[in-house]
C-alpha cells in the first residue's frame, strides 16, 4: 500500500542526517535510533544522557552508548562539556584497504570463509581483564586501527551493531587472550555459520582454544575446518539414529569419539542395528560399548568384522563338534530307545517276589 504524506503546518520540526538512514537503518537497533531522535530534538547544544535515558525508556548506559556509537559514525560530532570531542568519528573503509582478504576455495569445508588474511600480530598482550566504559572502548578503536577495524567487521560478519559489553569481549579477545584480528574474525564467522553469534558463546569457544594452546591463525583453521567436517557428520548420525533434536553434550562426546576412533557411517550403522536387536532400540551408551571394544580389537570395517565373526562362529561349532565326540551319541540313544518297551522293563522296584 503507497500513502501519501503531507505536512501540518504547526508543531516542531527537526532535522536527521539521511547518512544515519541511508548507512544504518536496518542494522542498528531501534534504541540506539530512539536515542538519536531524542537528541536531536532537544532545545539545547547539550544533552544529558539521564534526561535522553528517562524520555527514551533505557538506561542511561545504554543512552550513552547509543550516543558514543552516532559520534562514531560522523553521523553526529558529540563533545564533553569542556568542549573537547568525547568520541572521534571514523572513516569508514573496507577492511581490505589494511589487510588484503583470503581467497575463497570453491570447497567450504576445507577453508573457512575469513574477510582477512592471517598476519603477526606484533602488539603487545595485556594479561589482565580491565573493564572498559564506552568511553574507553571508544578511545581504543581510536588510538589502534586494529581495533577499529575488528569492531567494524565483526559487526558486518553478524550483521548487527554490537554493544558496548560485546565490545568489551572482542577487546578481552584481542588484549588479554592475544587472538589477532584475522583470527577473532575467523571465529566470528564460524560462529555465524553455525548460527550461534551471541558474544559470550564466542568468548567460550576461543578461551577453550586458547587453555589447549590454540592461538595462532593456521591453528585456529585447521580446528575451524575439524568443527565443521564433525558438525557435519554429527548431523547426518542424527538423522542416521533418529536423533530429533539437536544433539546433545554427551551425544556429540560419543560421535566425536568414533570419529577420532576412524569409525564410519557404515560400522557406526552396523552398532546401531546389533545395538536395536538386543535391546529393542537406540542406545548410545550401548553402541558405544560395541564401537569401543572393535577398536580394542583393531576391526575397523564391515569386512574385518564379518571376517573376524565368522572365525568366531566356526570356532564355536568346531567346540561344540568336540564335545560332542566325547560325550553321549544323542541319535543312538533315540534309535535305542525306540526299540524298548518300557512298560514291560522290570526296573527292581520289589513288586516281585
Amino acid at each position: 500500500m503507497i500513502f501519501k504524506l503531507g505536512m501540518l503546518p504547526f508543531g516542531r520540526f527537526f532535522n536527521v542526517p539521511c547518512g544515519a538512514v541511508d548507512n544504518y537503518l536496518k542494522p542498528v537497533s531501534g534504541d540506539f535510533y530512539k536515542v538519536l531522535l531524542a537528541a536531536l530534538s532537544s532545545d539545547s547544544m547539550f544533552v544529558d544522557t539521564d534526561v535522553i535515558a528517562d524520555r527514551c525508556g533505557l538506561t542511561a548506559s545504554v543512552a550513552e552508548e547509543a550516543l558514543l556509537f552516532w559520534g562514531s559514525t560522523g553521523i553526529i560530532e558529540i563533545n564533553t562539556s569542556d568542549g573537547k570531542p568525547a568520541v572521534a568519528a571514523s572513516a569508514v573503509q573496507p577492511a581490505a584497504a589494511v589487510m588484503p582478504e583470503v581467497p575463497v576455495t570453491s570447497e567450504k569445508a576445507e577453508v573457512p570463509v575469513s574477510t582477512v588474511e592471517a598476519v603477526k600480530s606484533t602488539k603487545t598482550v595485556n594479561r589482565s581483564h580491565i573493564r572498559y566504559t564506552p568511553k574507553d572502548i571508544a578511545q581504543k578503536a581510536k588510538d589502534d586501527k586494529n581495533v577499529q577495524v575488528l569492531f567494524e567487521e565483526v559487526q558486518k560478519v553478524f550483521g548487527r551493531i554490537i554493544n558496548a559489553s560485546d565490545s568489551a569481549a572482542l577487546l578481552d579477545l584481542y588484549e588479554f587472550y592475544g587472538y589477532d584480528v584475522p583470527s577473532i574474525l575467523i571465529l566470528a564467522q564460524y560462529c555465524t555459520d553455525i548460527g550461534k553469534t551471541r558474544m559470550a558463546y564466542m568468548l567460550s569457544v576461543a578461551q577453550n582454544w586458547y587453555d589447549r594452546g590454540i592461538c595462532e591463525y593456521d591453528q585456529i583453521e585447521r580446528e575451524i575446518v575439524r568443527l565443521t567436517q564433525q558438525n557435519d557428520i554429527d548431523h547426518r548420525l542424527c538423522i542416521m539414529l533418529g536423533v530429533e533434536e539437536p544433539p546433545t553434550k554427551k551425544q556429540k562426546e560419543y560421535f566425536s569419539t568414533w570419529t577420532d576412533w576412524g569409525y564410519g557411517e557404515d560400522m557406526i550403522r552396523i552398532a546401531a542395528e546389533k545395538c536395536r536387536d538386543n535391546k529393542n532400540k537406540t542406545d548410545l551408551r550401548y553402541m558405544n560399548g560395541i564401537i569401543k571394544r572393535w577398536h580394542s580389537d583393531g576391526v575397523f570395517s564391515p569386512e574385518v568384522l564379518q571376517a573376524r565373526e565368522q572365525s568366531f562362529k566356526q570356532s564355536i561349532a568346531a567346540k561344540s563338534s568336540d564335545t560332542k565326540d566325547r560325550s553321549y551319541d544323542l541319535d543312538k540313544w533315540h534309535r535305542m530307545a525306540e526299540t524298548l518297551d518300557f512298560n514291560n522293563i522290570n526296573f527292581g522296584n520289589g513288586d516281585e517276589e
